[in-house]
């Protein structure tokens, strides 16, 4: 059985709705108003476990880590989308 779960639905065009049965965000292609590209969460997954990893790491070693952070880019491929 696996560890997670993450359903994605079609919504409308093409935005979608992800859901882990505890949050849903929405996805679009062409993201308006407080909506994310598909892409995005994929950068954030691998920014909060690479900065979970460190901040774990850090602090089995006694270090203040308060406030650290992370950022993830991307870089869009031309005639693909997100």
């Amino acid at each position: 059985m696996p560890d997670y779960t993450v359903t994605v639905r079609h919504s409308d065009a093409l935005s979608f709705q992800v859901s882990n049965g505890r949050a849903t965000l929405t996805t679009d292609w062409d993201p308006a108003d407080r909506s994310l590209l598909a892409t995005e969460p994929f950068l954030a997954g691998l920014g909060a476990c690479t900065l979970a990893t460190s901040v774990d790491h850090t602090q089995q070693h006694a270090l203040d880590v308060c406030g650290v952070g992370v950022s993830v880019s991307g870089i869009p491929q031309p005639g693909r989308c997100g």
